[in-house]
């Protein structure tokens, strides 16, 4: 599911990107991707930023994140990239690569206090990352 969305996003990202011919025709001007006329003139569209909510907005995102912190193992830029959970990451790197979850459970016991963030995917199943002392300690 994952590599679909990520071809996706490839595909989508090749669209945003194209040669536009502007022409005048008959008094009405005219956009076409095919030149035109004897003199077109060209106008490279490109888009500055993504979409809201899109696939290329997450990953901007993320590649954001991974800029601002230059200290980051290339394990951990490749967990972010990938938008997963690994463990040895902080809390901040699993919001980078993931989002906020869904929920937070906290489970105390004499010894310990261990979070479990709850994220759910697209098919309605859950996710499950285990957090202890602000590190990463175990993912399902």
């Amino acid at each position: 599911m994952r590599a679909m969305a990520l071809l996706w996003g490839l595909l989508i990202g090749g669209m945003a990107q194209a040669q536009v011919y502007k022409c005048v025709e008959g008094g009405k001007t005219v956009y076409s991707q095919e030149p035109c006329g004897t003199k077109p003139q060209t106008l490279d569209i490109q888009r500055s930023t993504p979409r809201p909510g899109s696939f290329a907005e997450t990953q901007s995102k993320r590649e954001d994140y991974i800029r601002a912190n230059p200290g980051l193992s290339e394990t951990v830029k490749g967990a972010i990239r990938g938008g997963v959970a690994v463990p040895g990451m902080t809390e901040d790197q699993v919001i980078a690569a993931m989002g906020a979850p869904l929920r937070r459970n906290l489970t105390q016991t004499a010894s310990v206090s261990m979070w479990q963030w709850v994220y759910r995917y697209g098919s309605g199943r859950q996710h499950y990352v285990y957090i202890e002392n602000g590190l990463v300690v175990a993912t399902n």
